[in-house]
């Protein structure tokens, strides 16, 4: 019985890895095809211009077996639609699941949860309080800014209520009705060590820190999505611990994230396992993960001339040219806390960015 797993996406590397590990057979469909997913399955690369519009022909044309996404498909639920129509399988969450839970009205639906304060949304600022603007089809925190007196939000867009904290990612493994809370990551957002800026994503830290009491909290509140909305399989919810210690729920990921990679580094483990139980707290070691952006036009040379291939992924292939902004790669760090993960990710962009005039990335012509 073949144990092929179809996987798309922008990237679909660190969720490849990760089935694997599940026994699986991945066939990978992505933006990149970077160089560590091809040495490690089947992976083709989308045409330039046709994500991901293009996705779905190129799903009728690849092996039998069932399909997972990664991000940000959804945002793209009409893709999702036409691959489910042409009889592909779908394990995860359905299209009308994804459809429901990106409604920015998500939050408002649930029923009260101990610990957990659901961010105010909706289609204007509330005088009283701060606020973001945000798009519908968000991904990674591009184009999210604050709102200022006089600016306008299209219906493109919508307005959340900001809230100051720490940013969390919290892993969850949807079942029938009910939730596994595998564990709870901290959100590197906008460093500018990594070339990014404002709101944008950068990476995660596991395990984050927190208490027993918000551990519980955020078990009901995945067990609460999962019951409405019929969540399957992996899912996210990017939230903010306040001052105050609530949850504060912003966002959520019906698909594999970002941040399950270094849960399932640290446990030896991938979430593609069907009753995965794995403890959200305790680790002696913190794992680190960072996606470096280009700070300039370049074209990339060997990135294993630069690190160990445990320390960086989403290798590019030589030469590929990377637009100003564009990631690079991801690398990754361990270490005893997490002040001291942050500080060798840091300097592992650094070490690249040194070598982006001396070593094997030189900057473009252009």
């Amino acid at each position: 019985m073949s144990n092929r797993l179809i996987i798309i996406g922008a990237s679909a590397r660190a969720a490849a890895q990760s089935s694997i590990i599940a026994g699986f057979e991945p066939y990978c469909i992505d933006m990149f095809a970077d160089r560590d997913l091809c040495a490690t399955c089947e992976a083709l690369r989308v045409p330039a211009g046709q994500y991901p519009h293009g996705l779905a022909a190129m799903v009728r044309d690849a092996p039998d077996g069932p399909l997972v996404f990664t991000g940000a498909m959804e945002n793209h639920i009409d893709v999702l639609d036409r691959i489910m129509a042409a009889g592909r399988r779908l394990p995860g969450c359905s299209p009308a699941t994804v459809r429901c839970v990106r409604q920015p009205q998500l939050w408002t639906r649930l029923p009260g949860i101990t610990g957990v304060r659901p961010c105010w949304t909706g289609h204007e600022g509330v005088r009283t309080t701060r606020c973001l603007i945000k798009p519908l089809r968000s991904a990674g925190g591009g184009r999210v800014r604050f709102l200022n007196s006089g600016d306008t939000v299209t219906t493109h867009e919508y307005v959340q209520e900001y809230v100051e904290g720490v940013p969390i990612s919290v892993c969850y493994v949807g079942r029938e009705r009910s939730a596994a809370l595998c564990g709870v990551t901290e959100q590197i957002i906008g460093d500018p060590a990594f070339g990014a800026g404002g709101f944008r994503y950068v990476g995660n830290i596991w395990p984050a820190q927190v208490s027993a009491d918000q551990v519980s909290a955020m078990s009901r509140l995945g067990d609460a999505l999962a019951d409405r909305y019929d969540l399957r399989g992996p899912f996210g919810v990017d939230a903010v611990i306040n001052q105050g210690g609530d949850v504060r729920p912003v966002e959520l990921n019906p698909r594999y994230t970002a941040g399950m990679e270094l849960i399932e580094r640290g446990r030896h483990a991938s979430v593609f396992v069907p009753d995965i139980e794995l403890n959200p707290r305790a680790s002696n070691v913190y794992h680190g993960k960072s996606i470096v952006f280009a700070r300039h036009d370049m074209i990339v040379g060997d990135l294993y001339e630069v690190f160990d291939p445990s320390q960086v992924a989403d290798v590019p292939s030589l030469g590929e040219p990377i637009e100003a902004g564009q990631p690079i790669c991801t690398v990754y760090a361990t270490g005893r806390n997490r002040d001291d993960v942050l500080a060798c990710l840091r300097d592992r962009a650094a070490t690249l960015y040194t070598r982006t005039a001396h070593g094997p990335l030189q900057r473009s012509a252009t």
